[in-house]
């Protein structure tokens, strides 16, 4: 989805909220290079509760949130 959306997210800058937790782990290294790659950040794992704060590290490695299933993504341009 991310990679079709890319003259979007070049262009345009949105935000971005990316639903993660069942991709396949070569994946998850596409979404990070890609995002990085238009100079976005994660900025927060929205949770019922508020926001918090993630890593690449985590999600790369399934760790701390990013174990529990499913989870919503923050991403922002910077």
């Amino acid at each position: 989805m991310l990679a079709g959306a890319e003259t979007v997210i070049q262009n345009l800058r949105p935000a971005i909220v990316l639903e993660v937790g069942i991709e396949p782990d070569q994946d998850r290294d596409k979404v990070k290079s890609l995002l990085e790659h238009h100079s976005y950040t994660m900025a927060g794992v929205i949770l019922p509760h508020g926001i918090i704060e993630p890593s690449w590290d985590d999600y790369l490695g399934k760790a701390g949130v990013f174990s529990d299933g499913f989870v919503n993504l923050l991403f922002m341009s910077g």
